[in-house]
């Protein structure tokens, strides 16, 4: 294994945007990409050339392989996630709009780890 420069710890989700502005009840179609905070940061990390590693844990789902094969194309290490059947992998769906804020909502049941 290679050295680290970063590690990140969060919960990635799969998002699906809309790719019409209007309310998003009334979008007709989305595209697909991965969403939160710290996968971004870890891929961002990862196209500036420095070793990142993301450590979470995952649903055995399409989602989660989607998320998995995404941070593997962005060059992020990723053999500190794993995979649980107990639980599903987080999704949002979010409008389009040219000003303020989307509507987003959130489908994911949050795993407590112990301690």
């Amino acid at each position: 294994m290679k050295d680290l420069d970063v590690i990140t710890f969060g919960e990635p989700m799969t998002m699906f945007y809309a790719n019409e502005v209007e309310p998003l009840h009334e979008a007709k179609s989305f595209s697909r990409a991965i969403a939160g905070a710290e996968s971004n940061v870890a891929c961002g990390l990862a196209r500036l050339d420095l070793n990142v590693a993301y450590m979470t844990k995952l649903g055995n789902d399409s989602f989660g392989k989607f998320i998995i094969g995404e941070l593997n194309k962005e060059k992020v290490d990723t053999t500190g996630i794993r995979f649980t059947s107990d639980h599903p992998t987080g999704m949002l769906i979010k409008s389009k709009v040219h000003d303020g804020d989307p509507e987003v909502e959130y489908f994911r049941k949050i795993q407590l780890l112990p301690l």
